[in-house]
């Protein structure tokens, strides 16, 4: 399973990085076979502005013959962000998976 993460109005970092890649690899690792990409898009859906929720992460799997699989979340602080989207997508492989076994 290929991660590939891009980012908007957030600066990069090694730990965000760490966080996003921990994140997808420990919510669908068991459908590492059946999965070929996962694309991460983090940011903050206002700029620079504060703002409540404000902090965004889109999640789309590409398992191997189904249409991609998306899910988003927001959140006040972007690791939440990243955790809620990524068990969210957790769940919806899951039925996903289930329907076509």
């Amino acid at each position: 399973m290929h991660i590939e993460i891009s980012y908007r109005d957030l600066s990069k970092s090694d730990a965000l990085n760490e966080h996003i890649s921990g994140s997808v690899e420990q919510h669908l690792s068991r459908y590492d076979t059946r999965i070929t990409r996962v694309e991460v898009h983090v940011g903050d859906i206002n700029g620079h502005k504060p703002g409540e929720n404000d902090k965004r992460c889109m999640m789309e799997a590409r398992p191997k013959g189904l249409p991609p699989v998306v899910t988003e979340a927001y959140a006040g602080d972007i690791y939440n962000a990243v955790r809620d989207a990524a068990t969210k997508l957790e769940r919806v492989l899951e039925r996903r998976f289930a329907r076509h076994a």
